[in-house]
């Protein structure tokens, strides 16, 4: 539910989000055998009300701010756990409410080109299927829950400059983001069971930074080409040592086009690309 309000300078924004997803309990079966449960039932609500104002001025230059407040119920049905395996996780739900906020500028500096810088703050609230996973014991490796863990959060920077004309557009932006809590999925822990055990945990302190550069040219009126440019790095602020999972250099190349024969139609061509993996975290990851 959204209401919007604009006077000659000034546009405020109002809303509601409701969010509510459901995660059914799933098994399976190796030819004929025993069923096994892969997954337990989640429910998660999520009610959030938000608030954006902003303010243009004669020269064209934006100034923004906004604020949002989040309500997260998480649930999980554990009766479908196997008797020797519920001691690892407790019933009941996980409530998480949080404040947020941003503020961002967009100023022009010369013909068709703007520079943009933006600070905020963000949250991501753990899914119940992240909180307590079905513990999937299949002899070797087992994933157990983590009924501590907890959201997310980062202050986020960017800076960055716009150009745009009638034929060609370019964005480049450079990023740093400071997390407490950053959640790590399937973390290597102590051993249950004589078997490799595995949990989403929280990192107390990591960053994350990068760069993002993003061009379109439009060759013709209905064909269009665009590039883009992204790179980061990631740190684990606590040992000192790279994140996983992060991305290397990498970025694509497309070219659009919209026949007239064929009305609100387009037929794309992208080739997307990658330079070899080597910053890593060498205690779980490989080169590549």
């Amino acid at each position: 539910i959204v209401a919007k309000y604009k006077s000659e300078h000034l546009t405020q924004t109002y809303g509601i989000n409701i969010y509510h997803e459901t995660w059914d309990s799933t098994q399976q079966s190796v030819k004929g055998g025993p069923r096994k449960n892969t997954g337990i039932d989640h429910k998660q609500l999520n009610i959030a009300g938000f608030g954006l104002f902003e303010y243009r001025f004669d020269n064209e230059a934006l100034l923004s701010a906004s604020l949002r407040y989040d309500h997260f119920k998480s649930n999980s049905d554990i009766s479908s756990i196997d008797e020797s395996l519920k001691s690892l996780y407790e019933s009941g739900g996980v409530t998480t409410k949080k404040l947020t906020w941003a503020l961002g500028t967009s100023y022009p500096i010369i013909d068709s080109m703007h520079i943009i810088a933006n600070i905020s703050s963000s949250f991501r609230n753990p899914n119940a299927s992240e909180i307590a996973p079905a513990a999937s014991l299949d002899g070797t490796t087992m994933s157990i829950p983590n009924n501590n863990l907890k959201p997310e959060q980062s202050i986020n920077y960017e800076l960055g400059l716009k150009f745009q004309n009638d034929y060609f557009r370019a964005n480049l932006t450079s990023f740093y983001s400071d997390y407490k809590d950053l959640i790590q999925d399937d973390v290597r822990v102590a051993d249950y069971l004589g078997m490799k055990t595995y949990q989403n945990q929280n990192l107390d302190k990591a960053s994350i930074k990068g760069v993002e550069l993003e061009l379109a040219y439009d060759i013709l009126n209905n064909l269009e080409l665009s590039t883009n440019l992204s790179y980061q790095r990631g740190k684990d602020k606590v040992n000192n040592k790279n994140l996983r999972t992060i991305m290397p250099l990498n970025g694509f190349i497309s070219l659009n086009y919209e026949p007239e024969i064929l009305n609100n139609s387009y037929l794309q061509y992208t080739s997307s690309w990658a330079m070899r993996k080597n910053k890593i975290d060498e205690s779980q990851e490989r080169q590549k």
